[in-house]
């Protein structure tokens, strides 16, 4: 989920559907874009 965008609820009706689920606060643009 992007960072902010978090939700509890949505992440675990993902999980139970099973849907790998990146909550942590991570974005990949962000982390791409470190040196």
């Amino acid at each position: 989920m992007q960072p902010g965008a978090e939700d509890e609820q949505a992440s675990e009706s993902a999980r139970e559907a099973v849907i790998n689920v990146i909550d942590d606060g991570s974005c990949i643009l962000v982390l791409l874009a470190r040196p």
